[in-house]
């Protein structure tokens, strides 16, 4: 049985911009929005607008809880996705080469790959979330559950930019509670994990069949690899993964070899270019729609790296 994090209290007092390690307290300004343990391991769960309240503030609507439950192997049913949501999205939206910003977010990403995920969350099943593996500031997981009320997404970074607790780190974290809290009404429900990925995927911390995984976390080639094949028990039988800044060759290499080991039959694949214009797919995007599949099955060879 999977261990749980220790519950941590919600704190709702007013904020005051600032982060104090040693009380375990991150608090933004100007949002109203107050987390407890920021740190790694702590877990924050946004539900839905409707549930979103501050007894001491009217103004308030969102609130940080720590502590989400892990995933027992009961409770991982298979998802339903049944036909190829990537492939009809980008063909319905002429690949997105028209898209515009959908939010108000620095990041690393472009229109075309923000409004890719959110039309893919869009067509998630009930049963089945959306997975995104480093979130940085929060560009690409707001983009994807802005108005997609009752989806289901889940994000996971451990800021280690520099330092997880001085510097860019803590400023990227910083920025990703504000930016949650601004389009909190906007947003489906967002489970958000502090954490690495490997604890996240080891600790069995995603509670639905993942419909959709866009992994945009350590790029090296080991972690790459490591993405693809922790990931792959938690998918649906069917699912979309999509893989960021496909121009990098290791990366290429690495999922490709990730997707093979990870026994995920590829029934259809596209490699989306970029040249990190906003007009472009960034730093490109590799997409796949995958099928689990038994040791003994054939699996189709991924794109040559």
């Amino acid at each position: 049985m999977n261990p749980r994090l220790p519950a941590a209290p919600r704190c709702l007092a007013p904020a005051t911009d600032q982060c104090d390690q040693a009380t375990q307290r991150c608090e933004i300004a100007a949002t109203g929005l107050t987390g407890a343990a920021p740190n790694e391991g702590a877990s924050w769960a946004l539900r839905g607008p409707q549930q979103w309240h501050d007894p001491c503030d009217a103004r308030v609507r969102v609130s940080l809880v720590i502590g989400a439950p892990p995933l027992s192997a009961a409770r991982l049913a298979r998802g339903t996705m049944k036909v190829n949501i990537a492939k009809a999205v980008l063909e319905e939206h002429r690949y997105f080469v028209a898209a515009r910003p959908l939010v108000n977010i620095d990041g690393l990403s472009s229109p075309r790959v923000c409004n890719f995920l959110n039309r893919l969350v869009s067509r998630l099943d009930a049963d089945e979330c959306y997975l995104e593996i480093g979130t940085y500031k929060g560009l690409t997981l707001i983009s994807a559950a802005l108005d997609n009320l009752g989806k289901k997404c889940v994000g996971c970074d451990k800021f280690r930019l520099i330092s997880s607790t001085t510097g860019i780190g803590v400023m990227a974290k910083r920025a990703l509670m504000s930016n949650l809290a601004r389009y909190g009404g906007r947003l489906g429900d967002i489970a958000f994990h502090h954490t690495t990925s490997r604890r996240l995927f080891a600790r069995g911390l995603i509670d639905m069949p993942v419909g959709v995984y866009f992994y945009d976390g350590d790029h090296s080639r080991a972690g790459t690899y490591h993405g693809m094949v922790a990931a792959a028990p938690y998918l649906s039988e069917r699912a979309v993964v999509a893989v960021d800044d496909w121009n990098d060759p290791t990366i290429r290499r690495a999922a490709a070899r990730g997707l093979r080991d990870a026994q995920l039959r590829i029934l259809w694949q596209r490699e989306l270019h970029g040249d990190h214009s906003l007009g472009t797919w960034w730093n490109g995007l590799g997409v796949f729609f995958v099928e689990k599949s038994p040791e003994d099955k054939e699996i189709e060879a991924p794109f040559a790296p």
